[in-house]
């Protein structure tokens, strides 16, 4: 195993008898296990502060390190983003002590939501950086749902896209028309300054580099802007419109989003998971990291307010620009370390996004009329079935 924590030391403390423990993907941000308690104690037996967790058969356990495990070296990462979680997932799942961040309309709709299936929280300790939560079972991730071998019908991916696009937008109006205090609670609920900090360092500071080493022309300006607008959003997030905002998952890739177990007559239910980046933050950030993976854009007339266009527009550049480097999309010797014509191609088509989103150019039309590089590279992966677990819209 490569964990980086003692689980069983710990789980010793709450379980009273034996139980298994099965290394589950935790990406580069945490430590994640499945637990199998062998011999789950009866109602009556258990103590009554942890019934819940002594009385079942299996859950997960997520431990987050002081750091950020990507290639080259360690980042230090702020545990704080394990309570952002945990409160995240107290919000949803009803627990009474969230009942006064948001007015019972908003709580309702979230709250209420049949074919999405979230973890529940079941114990949180802040000083071990350990969050305890309901085991899902054996999930399959969206994309091998997809495009399995038995795909599924084209009306249970419709249901389900429709399913997951009603969540994502019920969670990102919930803070909308807020009171002023309310809404600043709220913010300040979900506030991870640590998590902010490493998603500038790692994604906004270094674009002029980026844009540079792909001979972008405007890679010097284009850099700056970016950099202006980013620090003037985080300065004054605090106090801006609440439609200007939206409460977001924060981490919307492709690899956080599961298809249920399910009976083939009953609609699809589907997993959202990982919510250690929830926060009040913009508009298009869900939608952009969403559709960045699965290499599709035909929604984006669909956004009908200017402002969360601008949004989207800015973060999906940005992704892309980013996201050229570091996913695979194509088989060119190196690429990482000397981008070849396809990488140049993404960041080319990045930087164009990102002057529509700074208000660089207007032309959205002859944007959305490109000859999509990322559309072109994700459908050459599928057709080469170079890898197994393929996630292109075909």
């Amino acid at each position: 195993m490569s964990l980086h924590f003692d689980f069983p030391a710990y789980l010793s403390t709450l379980l009273p008898g034996s139980f298994l423990i099965e290394e589950l993907d935790g990406g580069r941000v945490n430590d994640t296990i499945r637990v199998r308690v062998e011999d789950p104690l009866d109602d009556h037996d258990a103590d009554p502060e942890l019934e819940l967790l002594q009385t079942l058969r299996s859950f997960v356990a997520k431990h987050a390190p002081p750091v950020l495990r990507y290639p080259g070296p360690e980042i230090q990462f702020s545990p704080l983003r394990l309570t952002v979680e945990a409160r995240a997932l107290a919000l949803l799942a009803g627990d009474p002590s969230t009942d006064t961040l948001l007015p019972p309309s908003a709580l309702r709709l979230l709250r209420d939501h049949p074919h999405i299936v979230l973890p529940n929280p079941l114990l949180y300790s802040a000083d071990a950086h350990v969050l305890l939560v309901t085991d899902l079972g054996n999930l399959t991730p969206l994309p091998d749902w997809l495009f399995a071998a038995r795909a599924p019908k084209k009306s249970d991916a419709a249901r389900a896209g429709k399913e997951l696009g009603t969540f994502l937008g019920t969670l990102h109006a919930a803070t909308w028309n807020l009171p002023a205090d309310a809404s600043h609670a709220f913010r300040e609920h979900f506030t991870n300054e640590d998590g902010d900090k490493v998603l500038y360092e790692r994604t906004i500071a270094p674009l002029s580099d980026t844009l540079r080493i792909c001979d972008v022309p405007d890679a010097d300006s284009l850099g700056t802007t970016l950099n202006e607008v980013w620090i003037a959003f985080d300065d004054q997030k605090s106090t801006l419109p609440s439609d200007r905002i939206a409460f977001c998952h924060g981490d919307m890739w492709y690899t956080n989003v599961f298809l249920m177990p399910r009976d083939h007559d009953q609609p699809p239910k589907i997993a959202v998971v990982d919510w250690e980046f929830a926060c009040v933050g913009r508009l298009g950030l869900d939608l952009a990291r969403f559709t960045l993976v699965n290499g599709f854009m035909s929604a984006f007339p669909e956004l009908r307010l200017p402002f969360a266009a601008k949004s989207f527009a800015l973060l999906y550049g940005l992704h892309i620009c980013n996201g050229s480097f570091w996913l695979s999309w194509c088989d060119c010797a190196d690429a990482h370390e000397a981008p070849c014509s396809h990488t140049r191609a993404l960041v080319y088509y990045g930087a164009a996004w990102l002057r529509y989103g700074l208000d660089l150019t207007q032309d959205i039309e002859r944007l959305l009329s490109f000859d999509d590089p990322l559309q072109n590279l994700v459908r050459y992966r599928c057709e080469r079935a170079t890898f197994p677990n393929c996630w292109a819209i075909p």
